[in-house]
């Protein structure tokens, strides 16, 4: 089990990683632009919602497939709210999972089930601290349209944190109801 425990959690840390500019500068400092807050959010949404679409046909647990049901449903509206500040900075976004990521979920995606719960969870859990992190920097950007979207998002964002954190440890300690397989 530790083996492949320890090539999943380094698979998480490189999903989470995907927050990330090539050149290292991270979603916070990039804030006080709207074309790079869009863009970038898009692309993080991106590799969010294919992540929860996989766990909500993979996962054993009912726990983890409800939380991922939800988190669909949360991010769909937030998911319009980009749109609107995205047309009105002038910016097209793209809907695709960059490729790295791409890469990251297809070996999420053959973990065994039982060990893709806990995976997917680590990997929320990370993505969504990122998230609060991004979001609190966004919310004091010059640029008013960025302020008020991050203002918007951050209650929905501390929910599921919270949420997604609650379900982490009732997979972690196996308390979570599960699917017989």
């Amino acid at each position: 089990m530790t083996k492949l425990l320890l090539p999943a959690l380094a698979l998480l840390a490189s999903v989470a990683g995907c927050a990330q500019f090539h050149n290292g500068t991270t979603r916070a400092s990039s804030m006080t632009d709207p074309v790079n807050f869009t863009t970038q959010t898009a692309a993080e949404r991106a590799t969010e919602e294919a992540l929860t679409r996989l766990a909500v046909q993979r996962a054993k647990s009912d726990d983890v497939k409800l939380f991922a049901a939800r988190l669909l449903a949360d991010d769909q509206a937030n998911d319009r709210l980009l749109q609107t500040l995205a047309s009105q900075a002038g910016v097209t976004l793209s809907t695709e999972v960059p490729a790295a990521a791409q890469a990251k979920l297809e070996e999420l995606a053959r973990l065994p089930h039982s060990e893709f719960d806990r995976a997917y969870m680590d990997a929320i859990v990370s993505a969504k601290r990122d998230d609060l992190h991004s979001m609190e920097a966004a919310q004091r950007a010059p640029a008013t349209a960025v302020a008020q979207f991050a203002r918007n998002s951050l209650p929905t964002l501390r929910t599921d944190l919270v949420q997604a954190e609650t379900v982490n440890v009732l997979v972690g300690a196996g308390l979570s109801a599960t699917q017989d397989d």
